[in-house]
């Protein structure tokens, strides 16, 4: 067993989850840098750091915060951990930004994977693509999912019947650094539909979260982008911190750093998850 003193369900989903961890001969791991696929890589590894490969994605939708973490912590781990270019955005059907855009990102990932393992002589056959998906992602709007069907990526959290609350449980009894990292999606998921995804809008959004994140000390927060406008959404209870003051030097960052965004503001409403979905 990998953990002790758990409540029993909890304890007979980890036996299960370790059950099929060590049941795969060897495992390519897709780690976005967030808190569900970190925990998968980490017990993959500690099981079996020899068939235990841990990929990337690096591209101008994932925070450059989330590579970091990654890059320290496998170093940390000892993983067998590879930067691959996902390829996403030499993907038209992606940068067009459809409702279904999360399947275009994933098909590309997965492929990208695919064809690492080939060129290193590693069959995907003897691999087998795991992601970090769990149980409460099964009752959202995930085209990713497909994408994943079509690949045969295995989900072992959703075979062993774990959830989000799970996952961070588990990770709090091992004392992993990241178990309590606040959800973070990708930066193209802050576009609205039916936007175009461009690199200069997506670094923009992660210098204006990062400033709001610092300057607040707030985990929350969203600067979602719809037809040229920038939209900041924070929880209920910090909404009253974005002043006039903070929206202007927001405003300072976008002018300095993109010409496709014109107008910053308070979104009315408090955050709220998957709103970019909504179409334009």
């Amino acid at each position: 067993m990998l953990i002790d003193g758990h409540p029993r369900v909890l304890r007979k989903k980890l036996e299960k989850l370790s059950a099929i961890l060590e049941c795969y001969k060897k495992t390519a791991v897709a780690c976005s840098g967030g808190v569900d696929s970190m925990l998968l890589a980490t017990l993959s590894n500690r099981i079996s750091s020899y068939n235990t490969i841990v990929y990337h994605a690096v591209s101008p939708a994932v925070p450059s915060e989330a590579t970091e973490r990654l890059r320290a912590w496998a170093e940390r781990e000892n993983m067998e951990f590879k930067l691959i270019d996902g390829g996403e955005f030499q993907d038209s059907r992606y940068i067009n930004n459809p409702k279904n855009r999360c399947y275009y990102c994933k098909t590309n990932l997965y492929s990208a994977i695919k064809r690492d393992l080939v060129r290193n002589q590693l069959t995907g056959r003897r691999h087998e693509i795991m992601s970090g998906t769990n149980r409460n992602d099964l009752d959202e709007y995930r085209p990713g999912l497909i994408a994943a069907d079509m690949h045969d990526v295995r989900h072992p959290y959703v075979e062993s019947g774990i959830g989000k609350e799970d996952i961070r449980n588990i990770a709090r009894k091992l004392e992993l650094p990241f178990s309590e990292l606040p959800a973070s999606p990708c930066l193209s998921s802050r576009v609205y539909v039916g936007n175009r995804i461009e690199n200069t809008t997506l670094r923009t959004i992660e210098i204006c979260e990062k400033y709001l994140r610092d300057k607040l000390l707030i985990d929350v927060v969203r600067c979602r982008v719809n037809k040229g406008q920038m939209f900041i959404e924070v929880l209920e209870p910090d909404r009253e911190k974005i002043t006039e003051d903070v929206t202007e030097y927001v405003e300072k960052l976008v002018r300095k750093n993109t010409t496709e965004v014109h107008s910053v503001s308070l979104y009315p409403e408090a955050y709220a998850s998957g709103r970019a979905f909504l179409v334009s």
